[in-house]
């Protein structure tokens, strides 16, 4: 669905402003991305692909999604370092159930209201991003995940920013465990559908995640055959 060209040039400006120790890599990119969009007749999930040059955060973490680092200072300073990415989740996409060693702030850009659902001891929490409540941080070593709140189509979209402090690394990122996931489908049996959505992107079929779902219900054996062999949920 096209966008408000305006408004997002507006919003890009605005996320810049918003921070009075913007570091000069934000800066720099952040001109030249509000130079290209001014050129684009509407937004939409491809042109944004394109023009923000992203790129399959598959690989990187196990999350769907599209994503480009834009600020890192870790070699400058690794205690107080800080990474930013876009993020951009389309259609059924979503951003799977995990933990950060490092606090994330989300900061809604454009498209569609984001969910976040957040897994905290006293209790899910699901927080909302759009234009009207457009910024969250999220605590390090905490258990959440994403996706487009009320999809209408696969041409849907959510951009993002994602502020890391310190900046984030490959280990500092770790999906819940199998006994982990147990426990999430025992103690919110009324969240089992955006479980197993947050889960799904995790397993190589659907086949695999039915057979743990099903084991955790008493149903069927259980086994699954492969996950990512570098996985924690490796069996």
């Amino acid at each position: 669905m096209p966008t408000n060209k305006t408004a997002f040039l507006d919003r890009l400006r605005q996320n810049l402003e918003s921070e009075v120790n913007s570091v000069p890599e934000k800066k720099t990119c952040f001109a030249e991305i509000i130079k290209n969009i001014e050129s684009l007749d509407e937004i939409t999930a491809e042109r944004l692909i394109k023009h923000l040059d992203l790129k399959t955060i598959k690989g990187i973490t196990d999350e769907d999604g599209y994503f480009k680092e834009f600020v890192n200072t870790i070699v400058k300073n690794e205690r107080e370092s800080q990474t930013e990415i876009f993020y951009l989740l389309k259609g059924k996409q979503v951003s799977c159930l995990h933990s950060l060693d490092t606090t994330e702030t989300w900061h809604w850009l454009d498209g569609k209201e984001i969910s976040i659902f957040i897994f905290k001891a006293q209790g899910l929490e699901k927080i909302n991003l759009s234009e009207k409540n457009p910024l969250h941080t999220i605590d390090k070593n905490t258990l959440f995940g994403a996706k487009i709140t009320n999809l209408r189509d696969d041409n849907d979209y959510a951009l993002v920013t994602c502020l890391c402090k310190p900046g984030f690394v490959p280990k500092h990122y770790c999906n819940p465990s199998k006994e982990e996931i147990y426990t999430l489908l025992k103690t919110y049996p009324e969240e089992n559908q955006t479980i197993q959505e947050q889960f799904i992107c995790l397993f190589s079929s659907t086949l695999e995640f039915n057979n743990l779902f099903c084991s955790f219900k008493g149903e069927g054996t259980g086994a699954v055959r492969h996950i990512f062999s570098h996985h924690i949920l490796k069996p």
